[in-house]
């Protein structure tokens, strides 16, 4: 938990494809492109380090980060072909929608 708070003199790596926590947990973001994986962009976070004493969701430099992040992930599995029909579609806002030609195409299973 030393490393986490920033109190032991470490560096460390995290590998996450969960965007909240890459945010809550980091100083710079490294986003990876589609196969081959390469370095596209670091992704400074300039919020307090104190993340875990507060909710850093009501932070705005939070929201243009996830915002950030969730558009390059989109972007990068959209350009390498996309991985088949969504369950859920997320606008840029972060707001899920349930997509409805999947919706449909469960129920009338049925």
């Amino acid at each position: 938990m030393q490393i986490v708070k920033g109190t032991a003199p470490k560096t460390t790596l995290f590998v996450t494809h969960n965007v909240d926590e890459a945010i809550y947990l980091s100083d710079e973001i490294v986003l990876l492109g589609a196969c081959p994986a390469k370095v596209k962009e670091i992704v400074r976070v300039k919020l307090p380090p104190e993340r875990w004493a507060y909710d850093i969701r009501s932070e705005p430099e939070y929201g243009i980060l996830w915002r950030k992040i969730w558009k390059f992930l989109q972007n990068e599995i959209m350009s390498s072909g996309g991985f088949g029909t969504p369950s859920l579609d997320v606008d840029l806002v972060g707001n899920v929608e349930p997509n409805p030609l999947l919706t449909e195409t469960r129920a009338n299973r049925g």
